[in-house]
């Protein structure tokens, strides 16, 4: 009585020939004596194995939808983050295009605002070659990626026009909006290097 390879596992010989560990299809003949012993040993080490799998795969279930949503943060609450990031995003491009450079000022993260007066930010910004182009070409395709309750990263496509006339040229570019103080802020670096 030889043990020989099944299709669905190992099945002993001859007098058992209905007997398949995996499938747990064995007749109690098999189950009587030692070779029963060692058969039911072996159920029992397998299904062992089994539940642990299934008990990993639970964890790892319950786990999942904490990576899905960014920072730990629950679907309502990333919504809420994001939705507030994109308004704060599009009032800065506002003021932005409104020329309001004093209060865009005021919307920098304030290590950028360290190294540049209010001043020279404002000289900087009224000196540039470009400006944003007509409303509906401003901002296109928007996407925001929230990556914490206090940082989301907007992606948008900006569309500029020259300020000596011209067609509209639009960049495609990520902004890091983070929440610091009382308000949601950008680089004031990256808006002084934009467009080109």
């Amino acid at each position: 009585m030889g043990v020989r390879q099944g299709t669905t596992g190992f099945a002993l010989g001859a007098p058992f020939p209905n007997l398949v560990l995996n499938d747990r299809a064995i007749s109690r003949k098999a189950i009587k004596g030692n070779r029963g012993e060692r058969i039911r040993k072996d159920i029992k080490r397998r299904g062992g194995a089994r539940m642990r799998r299934i008990l990993l795969l639970l964890i790892l279930m319950g786990f999942i939808p904490g990576l899905v949503f960014s920072g730990g943060l629950t679907s309502t609450e990333k919504s809420k983050v994001e939705s507030d990031a994109t308004d704060a995003f599009n009032r800065i491009i506002r003021l932005w295009k409104d020329g309001r450079f004093e209060d865009l000022y005021e919307h920098g993260y304030r290590r950028s605002q360290i190294p540049l007066s209010k001043e020279n930010f404002v000289i900087k910004m009224r000196n540039k070659s470009h400006e944003f182009a007509s409303s509906w070409e401003t901002i296109r395709d928007m996407e925001a990626e929230v990556a914490s309750h206090k940082l989301v990263y907007v992606r948008a496509k900006i569309g500029y026009r020259s300020k000596g006339g011209g067609d509209t040229k639009f960049l495609t570019g990520t902004y890091r909006v983070e929440f610091e103080g009382d308000r949601w802020r950008i680089d004031l670096s990256k808006i002084l290097r934009s467009p080109f």
